[in-house]
């Protein structure tokens, strides 16, 4: 049978609802659920299936050349099998390292999360202590107001060091999670 006839002869067998139900769920599942492409895949495994019983009845009628090239045959269904599931498992490993990866992304998002809170909250411990100062100090003349700002200042440095170290030590682990 030419090739382009067993296509047809699958797109009857569809039309006519004549379907083969291991080929169909073996397409189905390599589809992932998606009936268009189960349908294409359906094809394709189809049309494979009918080359190959056709070649195994030729071989069948030639005796003992004939059983080793059925054997043969056999094998190489057996090699199409364990290449698909070979894909099988690549499809399988692509998702979870997709999973892996989203996880990542996830712990890395809750760390930042995590460490601007602690800064938020490091600033806010900061900005009511210059209140509690700058009402303490309200009659307090401009050169102890000097002073009292060169605190300020002091303060802002340090805590712009300690959120640049923060922010180092975020990434630091993230590069590890990498």
């Amino acid at each position: 049978m030419q090739h382009y006839a067993l296509f047809e002869k699958v797109s009857n067998e569809i039309k006519n609802n004549e379907i083969n139900e291991g080929v169909w769920a073996k397409a189905f599942s390599k589809a992932d659920g998606d009936i268009d492409k189960a349908k294409a895949i359906y094809i394709k495994l189809r049309v494979r299936q009918i080359q190959i019983n056709n070649i195994t009845s030729y071989w069948g009628g030639l005796g003992e050349k004939g059983e080793i090239k059925r054997r043969l045959s056999e094998v190489d269904r057996e090699k199409m099998d364990l290449k698909i599931k070979l894909e099988r498992m690549h499809s399988e490993i692509g998702r979870s390292l997709q999973k892996a990866e989203n996880l990542r992304q996830q712990v890395s998002h809750e760390r930042r999360k995590i460490e601007a809170s602690k800064k938020r909250n490091y600033l806010i411990k900061a900005i009511t202590k210059i209140q509690e100062f700058y009402t303490e100090t309200k009659n307090i003349n401009l050169l102890e107001l000097e002073k009292i700002i060169t605190e300020v200042q002091k303060t802002a440095d340090k805590l712009t060091c300690e959120i640049a170290i923060l922010e180092s030590e975020s990434k630091a682990l993230n590069e590890k999670l990498r």
